[in-house]
């Protein structure tokens, strides 16, 4: 497959579908998600309360947020993909086909807390989840003319597994990066995860391409860019040897707080 080709199918995701995107990957609580949570319960302590946040390109997801939503006022989503955004939607419905998140909200809950949380807890943060969730919108970061985000500039910007998901190359990278950047406003924060080391991820049996980025490169790119770090953090993937039949094709994640000087 050309560069052109790979570029032409990971931008219109022909082959992509949400269902088979959670089943890949959030089909449980496993190590790489329970870190994850981790993470965003500590980001989450350095909200301001009543802050505005844009959740870049959230895919079908909402685990990402649990933590946020007791500390914003708003949360924008958007994502490239209609369908992602109506897979959210239908979980703020309580459609009974809708992705099942209360496993992860209970985890998110434990790790702000430190304590397991009853049952109307649990309820109580995902409505307030589904209440928080509104002014849905497009965005493309290798195309942001094509944006329709509410505001501007946000307190926080959520933005994972995006920028190096949707690249082949460096340029395609920053490129990326400069779009989801320039909607955190000056001296509001970023949140960012990407996947390490990635020549690709899989989802439904299908490999779609991906730019290779470490802690390093991004560190530098968001100095070059003004951004002060906060908390960067690596862990190992589940799976880190290409041969094994379930390689994903990235052997680790990243996790970024960072604030715009």
């Amino acid at each position: 497959m050309s560069v052109d080709q790979a570029v032409s199918d990971i931008k219109d995701f022909d082959n992509f579908t949400p269902e088979e995107y959670l089943n890949e990957y959030y089909h449980s609580v496993f190590s790489e998600n329970d870190k994850l949570l981790r993470f965003f319960s500590r980001a989450a302590h350095t909200i301001n309360k009543g802050a505005t946040l844009l959740e870049y390109g959230g895919g079908p997801t909402i685990y990402q947020l649990v933590s946020f939503a007791p500390k914003v006022e708003s949360i924008h989503f958007t994502d490239y993909l209609h369908e992602n955004i109506l897979a959210v939607q239908d979980w703020i419905k309580e459609e009974a086909h809708a992705h099942n998140w209360t496993p992860f909200v209970e985890i998110a809950i434990e790790y702000e807390t430190g304590r397991k949380p009853s049952a109307e807890e649990v309820k109580e943060r995902e409505n307030l989840v589904r209440k928080q969730l509104h002014d849905f919108g497009h965005v493309d970061a290798l195309d942001p003319a094509q944006d329709t985000v509410p505001h501007t500039t946000y307190d926080m910007v959520s933005v994972n597994f995006v920028a190096e998901s949707i690249s082949t190359t460096e340029e395609q990278w920053n490129r990326s990066l400069d779009s989801i950047l320039a909607y955190v406003k000056n001296g509001g924060q970023l949140c960012m995860t990407a996947i390490r080391g990635a020549e690709y991820w899989v989802s439904g049996g299908k490999q779609f391409p991906a730019f290779s980025v470490d802690v390093d490169m991004i560190r530098a790119e968001l100095s070059k860019r003004g951004f002060k770090i906060e908390m960067i953090e690596e862990i190992d993937a589940e799976v880190t040897d290409p041969k094994h039949p379930q390689y994903e094709g990235y052997d680790g994640m990243i996790f970024v707080l960072a604030i715009k000087n």
